[in-house]
């Protein structure tokens, strides 16, 4: 996961981490895939996770304030899934010209 560095809310990560690193990997290739990491509410994975902690509760919109300790805000399996889906959405809207393929499964 690329960390958030100098972007304060989620939409500036989306604009200035994310796409920018997609972007440079279309430099060498013309199809990007982009696999989002879910963990199944009874599988293996999901109960190591909720050992490690609560994690941060911070909803995960474009104006919202990225939490300062980015992996505790990662701990939390929803949070996770929005971030995911809002990045698959921000990636998706990229003019590229070349194929971007994303997963993207929000649970409601």
């Amino acid at each position: 996961m690329l960390r958030p560095s100098a972007a304060k809310t989620f939409f500036y990560y989306a604009q200035k981490a994310f796409s920018p690193y997609i972007l440079s990997q279309l430099e060498h290739v013309s199809r990007v895939n982009v696999v989002w990491d879910e963990y199944f509410p009874k599988g293996l994975k999901t109960e190591t996770c909720s050992k490690r902690g609560k994690g941060v509760h911070r909803r995960v919109e474009p104006s919202s304030v990225i939490p300062g300790n980015w992996p505790e805000l990662l701990r939390i399996e929803d949070k996770k899934a929005e971030l995911f889906f809002f990045l698959a959405t921000s990636v998706a809207a990229l003019n590229t010209g070349k194929k971007i393929i994303s997963t993207c499964n929000m649970h409601t």
